[in-house]
Parts: C-alpha cells; structure tokens; sequence
C-alpha cells in the first residue's frame, strides 16, 4: 500500500476540458472526501488508483497529487455525468 507525506500549499490553477470536478453537495460528499484525501488511511491514493500520476516509471522526482480543492465558491462551466 501507498503512503505519501508532502505539504499543502495555496495557487492559483487552471483547468483543462474535461476536469472532473466533485461537488460537496451531494449525499456522499463525505465519501468523496475521505477517498480523494491523501493522508486518509483507505483512500485512493493507498490503493494505487493514482500511480499512474504520481509515480515515475524511469525517474525518481516528486510529483503533484492530483486531487485539488477549491476554498471559495467559483463559477464553473460544468456538465452533469450521470
């Protein structure tokens, strides 16, 4: 199993066509948090569902976690998947 340690920080980020954005107003937003939370002790990140993003095949530098939050409301253009 996966285990990461780093630090937050704050930036200012812009997203391609086709980022999956997870609202907290649903049912299950407890859940999503729990699974996309890095240090979360069964989340995805322990399970390997992010190697394919941050880990390296052929170097050994750090890479980003790819889970972001938003701390402020922003306009999104956004699409329902159902």
């Amino acid at each position: 199993m996966n285990s990461v340690k780093g630090e937050y920080h704050l930036e200012k980020k812009e997203f391609p066509e086709g980022t999956l954005f997870i609202a907290t107003a649903q049912p299950l937003a407890n859940v999503a948090a729990y699974l996309l939370e890095p240090e979360s002790d069964d989340g995805l990140l322990v399970w390997n569902f992010f190697d394919r993003y941050v880990v390296s095949q052929w170097r050994r530098e750090l890479q980003t976690y790819p889970v972001y939050r938003l701390l402020k409301p922003v306009n999104l253009v956004k699409e329902s998947i159902e």
